[in-house]
């Protein structure tokens, strides 16, 4: 919001600019070339209500493969923070039936982002798709229980720069830095970066373009211009969208074009 004690403030204004285009439907900039062959993305989200203590379901965010968000969606009320499979697959067929409205065929592959760990069964989520042609990856991609990043320089560790990819040998999971420099350095005593694990559950896409495929959708917040926002947008505007859902301003179940909710 820009105030009268910070309209010399440059991301202020910026930001504020950024956020009227995606309150409008717009899109600021977009990914040129997306690692692998993912035609789009689906981040998976769920959301308890505090004051009732039940949780959200299925919150859903579909971004195409250059970073341009397409639909979200949220679904009914679950029991738990798991989501029921026949939910996933039902949210998987309306991506494939507005993708074929929209692009005039089915997406060959489709990469789902889960925040947090994924409990649910894989073979039954990818199943129905299999017989179809379609490709899914399922992910987890976890804030917690990842080590911090740093660089060991003149015997003492310091901030290294983001986009730093780790690997397990297995190819399974990996870490990422998706902040550090030159977002930030020692002087704004932030710490070291947190790394995001990131762990395949289904599918046969090699780690490192997984892992480089978030760190391309961190960087594609549309609210900001200065600073990502640490989480790939598939799973952070899915949580966006779950939040609104909650507070009334989202109708359940109802698909969603643009970003309303940024």
């Amino acid at each position: 919001m820009i105030r009268e004690d910070n309209l010399d403030n440059k991301w202020a204004v910026r930001n504020t600019a950024l956020g009227l285009v995606a309150g409008a439907g717009g899109i600021p900039w977009r990914v040129d070339e997306m690692p692998g062959e993912v035609d789009c993305f689906v981040g998976l989200d769920a959301t308890r209500d505090p004051k009732t203590g039940q949780f959200l379901g299925a919150s859903a965010n579909v971004v195409l493969a250059d970073g341009t968000v397409f639909v979200s969606k949220t679904q009914s009320l679950q029991s738990g923070e798991t989501f029921d499979e026949d939910a996933i697959i039902d949210i998987l067929k309306d991506v494939n039936r507005e993708f074929v409205r929209a692009e005039g065929d089915s997406p060959s592959n489709i990469v789902i982002h889960r925040d947090g760990r994924v409990f649910e069964d894989v073979d039954t989520i990818v199943e129905p798709f299999d017989e179809i042609g379609i490709e899914i990856d399922i992910v987890d991609v976890r804030k917690s229980g990842a080590p911090r990043a740093a660089i060991l320089q003149n015997g003492d560790f310091q901030i290294d720069h983001k986009g730093q990819l780790f690997i397990a040998q297995n190819d399974e999971f990996g870490f990422l830095t998706t902040t550090g420099r030159p977002e930030f350095d020692e002087s704004d005593g932030l710490g070291t970066p947190r790394a995001l694990r990131v762990v395949r559950r289904a599918g046969d896409t090699p780690m490192q373009t997984l892992l480089e495929q978030v760190y391309w959708l961190s960087e594609s917040h549309i609210g900001s211009d200065q600073g990502s926002t640490r989480l790939p947008i598939t799973t952070y505007y899915a949580d966006k969208c779950a939040e609104s859902a909650r507070e009334g301003y989202l109708i359940n179940g109802e698909l969603i074009r643009g970003v309303p909710y940024v």
